[in-house]
């Protein structure tokens, strides 16, 4: 406010000293030997204008110097951002790969499973996972849908689970399996959109996200790998409690989930 003030004054000053000065002048109210006296303050006044405009320069240049600074130090913040978001979530464009589906321990929760991949192109793989003794729990939660096309879903996921089942226990493990295994069902519920699967792997937490539009029918064709701890306590809870709204379903002859 201060440096504008000054510089408005010091216009007013000098140009009305300078304008008056002539009209005066022609006027013959100023003699010739005043006139060096009066231009001698126009002078003055012209310098203390050019000294207020350069104040004001001054300061204008080290509000954007200031301004710069900030953001560039913004941009440094959203850069280091980006970076550790990149780190802790990135794209999977080929849920297909091995490798993302290796290195389990402890315990692996899947939500509203499709389990296409894990009764076709990767039984083998999710089966030795389902036998491996890292694997202490397994939490399988399911929703039986509502309308007749979401029953239908349902019935397809189920026989895909038991034939998940059926290749895991081939081998004198249905006792093992059976012991960690537990599943159950959501009733009167649709069937969500998304689907994600919360475990350990090399003991470090993780998820992987199928997030509509990624899945196209019960095919996923791209996913994310979370390792962002706010995100997997968020999706833990949501587990959690759609896990207690749950019914036990048994899936083998001789044993119940709990």
């Amino acid at each position: 406010m201060m440096p504008r003030l000054l510089t408005h004054l010091s216009t007013i000053l000098w140009g009305i000293g300078a304008v008056g000065t002539l009209v005066l002048h022609s006027m013959g109210l100023i003699e010739d030997e005043n006139l060096v006296g009066v231009f001698f303050v126009i002078i003055c006044l012209y310098i203390f204008y050019s000294v207020v405009q350069n104040w004001q320069l001054s300061s204008r240049l080290d509000r954007i110097e200031s301004g710069l600074n900030q953001n560039h130090d913004m941009i440094n913040l959203i850069h280091t951002e980006t970076r550790n978001n990149l780190s802790r979530i990135r794209l999977i464009d080929n849920p297909r790969d091995e490798m993302v589906w290796t290195g389990f321990n402890r315990d692996f929760f899947m939500f509203n499973p499709p389990l296409t991949l894990a009764s076709d192109e990767l039984l083998s793989l999710f089966s030795d996972n389902f036998r491996s003794g890292g694997l202490k729990r397994i939490r399988i939660l399911l929703f039986d849908g509502v309308t007749p096309a979401e029953q239908e879903r349902q019935r397809k996921r189920m026989e895909r689970l038991h034939t998940l089942i059926k290749k895991a226990t081939a081998g004198g493990m249905e006792a093992e399996i059976y012991q960690k295994l537990q599943v159950r069902i959501v009733r009167d519920h649709h069937i969500p959109e998304s689907s994600y699967f919360i475990g350990h792997r090399l003991n470090d937490p993780v998820v992987i996200l199928y997030a509509y539009p990624l899945v196209y029918g019960e095919q996923p064709h791209s996913g994310f790998e979370i390792h962002d701890t706010n995100t997997i306590a968020l999706l833990t809870a949501e587990f959690n409690q759609k896990w207690n709204q749950g019914t036990i379903l048994p899936v083998s002859g001789e044993g119940t989930t709990n």
